[in-house]
């Protein structure tokens, strides 16, 4: 008995899409940056990481003194008081907001 005899693959076929291709396409088979041998991220997604990191210390910063001056607007007004902790909350996501539409114009999206 002879083993059966494997298909020869067409020389005109495609060959695999690279690395830039898939990362264009979305293909979860593309290298993350996560995997050794990975590229670096490009610089829009460093500067996404940089611009979130500041925004998310700011508001950290904010967050933690925001109940003493809650407090001290509240002896003027607890209607004062109640206005900067709901507005502070708000700024939080509109930051955001704001940059996910500026990066949606800026890619064409």
């Amino acid at each position: 008995m002879t083993a059966p005899e494997t298909p020869q693959r067409p020389s005109d076929e495609q060959t695999p899409p690279s690395e830039e291709q898939k990362r264009a396409t979305g293909d979860p088979t593309s290298l993350s940056a996560k995997q050794p041998g990975a590229p670096a991220p490009e610089r829009t997604e460093r500067s996404s990481l940089i611009a979130a990191g500041l925004i998310l210390l700011i508001a950290g910063l904010g967050f933690a003194f925001l109940p003493r001056l809650m407090l001290a607007l509240g002896t003027i007004s607890p209607f004062l008081a109640a206005a900067v902790g709901t507005l502070f909350v708000a700024a939080f996501f509109l930051v955001f907001w704001l940059r996910a539409r500026v990066q949606r114009r800026r890619d064409g999206g």
